[in-house]
């Protein structure tokens, strides 16, 4: 822990749960006799810092300039909807309706060990389905089983897309809104943004 002591304190009591959690189960199985995170005590960590968002005019001209590049299908499901970068990489072409203007959340990209992982959502709550409007459906490719995909179609890595896709369109975006003070935000602080304005 005090290796980690540039995290977020509340990310390091989660590490603390789930170790917690680790040695509780090796102790009822007769591995270790104590469970050395009892009465410990986080002492580091930094304070968790506050969310940058976008103004609702700011985030309007965000959206208006998705519909035009090839990765504003990303931003566009971030910032309109709230989606998280976890659902927004594992949804697939079945997941949409395009007579009813749904898009069905089901599943989420994970990475486990190095290795890309589809699966469920991260909790039951986070299975759900959205309204989406004609903007979003334009921007959708039917010939390929991932809405956000490689150049080959298949699903996108969390690290190769933020690189290949997110970072791209971000640049992009501020280059064509030279001056207007818009800043990059973070993907999380995009679904933060969509919270803050609803």
């Amino acid at each position: 822990f005090n290796s980690k002591s540039n995290y977020a304190t509340a990310t390091l009591r989660k590490h603390l749960n789930c170790l917690n959690e680790i040695f509780e189960n090796a102790k009822d199985n007769g591995y270790i006799t104590l469970n050395p995170c009892d009465n410990f005590k986080i002492s580091v960590g930094q304070n968790s810092q506050d969310k940058d968002v976008y103004t609702p005019e700011q985030a309007e001209k965000v959206l208006a300039f998705c519909k035009n590049h090839r990765f504003g299908l990303s931003i566009d499901l971030l910032l309109r909807y709230g989606v998280s970068r976890s659902e927004l990489l594992g949804l697939k072409i079945e997941d949409v309706d395009f007579d009813k203007k749904i898009i069905s959340i089901r599943r989420g990209v994970t990475m486990i060990s190095g290795k890309i992982v589809l699966g469920e959502t991260k909790n039951k709550y986070r299975s759900r389905d959205i309204a989406v409007n004609d903007d979003t459906l334009s921007m959708i490719d039917r010939k390929c089983e991932f809405l956000i995909h490689n150049q080959d179609g298949s699903m996108c890595r969390p690290d190769t897309w933020k690189r290949r896709h997110y970072n791209v369109f971000m640049k992009d975006m501020q280059e064509f809104y030279k001056g207007e003070n818009i800043p990059a935000l973070s993907p999380h602080e995009l679904r933060h943004t969509r919270a803050t304005i609803w």
